[in-house]
């Protein structure tokens, strides 16, 4: 049996940037969040955002390793990603480097599977951009992008030209991390606020990427 969630096209007006450099502003909490409820996970959409926190609606999803997954615009050029257990707990995240300013107000659509004891992906996807995770809890075995990754070795990455064709992006692993459940703050933001030194080397690396 599979459970599988989509939510209509999002059409984004702003965005909320957080605090990953004193450069990139401060968070604006949205002013509200509206709820879609499929396939006993709910969707939360958090308006002015790309995506919000998704996490399992209830406990009757235990059988689940993995059965949800949220997203955040880190600041107006930077958005992030993550896959969750049923409880919220992000096991695996990303964060997406793509362009100018703005370049994610746009209309975005979600896809995604989870499979009782088995793998799991999502994808946000616009005319600019694809944003994908696929996990298997099991093994820890994964996939950021298209390319193969191993969550036991990092579980927090960073994909650089995310606008751009497939052949050009770059997937840097940032390390492993506890990473938190989204509560005041969405997950990424507040994996953000607990690790500054995450912040600088993830503006180093897009720094540096486009040097490159």
């Amino acid at each position: 049996m599979m459970a599988r969630t989509r939510t209509p096209n999002i059409s984004l007006q702003r965005t909320a940037p957080c605090g990953l450099a004193a450069e990139l502003g401060s968070l604006v909490a949205p002013k509200w969040v509206r709820r879609l409820f499929t396939g006993g996970v709910v969707v939360c959409l958090l308006v002015g955002c790309s995506l919000g926190s998704l996490r399992a609606a209830d406990d009757s999803h235990h059988d689940y390793k993995l059965s949800g997954f949220g997203g955040y615009p880190i600041s107006d050029s930077i958005t992030s990603m993550w896959l969750a257990e049923p409880k919220g707990k992000p096991l695996v995240m990303a964060f997406f480097s793509g362009g100018p300013p703005g370049w994610q107000n746009r209309k975005w659509q979600t896809n995604s599977n989870f499979q009782k004891d088995g793998p799991g992906w999502a994808e946000c996807s616009c005319d600019k951009a694809t944003q994908r995770l696929w996990l298997d809890p099991e093994t820890g075995s994964g996939e950021v992008q298209k390319t193969k990754v191993d969550v036991h070795q990092s579980n927090v990455f960073l994909v650089l030209n995310v606008t751009g064709p497939a052949a050009s992006q770059k997937i840097v692993p940032l390390g492993v991390f506890d990473l938190p459940k989204s509560g005041d703050h969405p997950a990424s933001d507040q994996l953000l606020r607990d690790h500054p030194d995450l912040q600088e080397k993830i503006l180093k690396e897009i720094a540096n990427g486009k040097g490159n």
